[in-house]
């Protein structure tokens, strides 16, 4: 179900999400990232996001038709064989410029998130 909530340039055509949803939300910095539904308002109109791989204190509140909502698109998932996913192992330059194997805990629009292994 789709809906129109509210007008001007913060809102958009969106579907009714849910706790537990996997959506892609707009930082603060303007990156987008994978975040997930973990509280919805008693009125519904307003969802509580966690940023994936963040810490909760940037969770933020925003209006379920917010321009800064978007549908998940796959990152990291099989949905996007040619993009990074989650769990591969690949070769990652360190913050010391050694190469080192390291495996892919998240995936976002403009960056991986990896673990370096060893």
């Amino acid at each position: 179900l789709s809906k129109l909530q509210g007008a001007g340039a913060d809102m958009a055509p969106v579907k009714l999400l849910r706790v537990g949803d996997l959506v892609e939300a707009l930082d603060l910095e303007g990156q987008w990232y994978p975040a997930r539904v973990m509280q919805q308002a008693s009125e519904g109109l307003s969802v509580l996001l966690h940023f994936d791989g963040w810490s909760d204190s940037y969770d933020e509140w925003l209006p379920q038709a917010s321009a800064r909502i978007r549908p998940h698109r796959g990152w990291g998932t099989e949905r996007m064989p040619d993009d990074w996913q989650i769990g591969s192992v690949v070769e990652a330059l360190d913050l010391e410029g050694k190469w080192c194997a390291s495996k892919v805990l998240l995936s976002s629009e403009s960056s991986v998130r990896v673990h370096y292994q060893g």
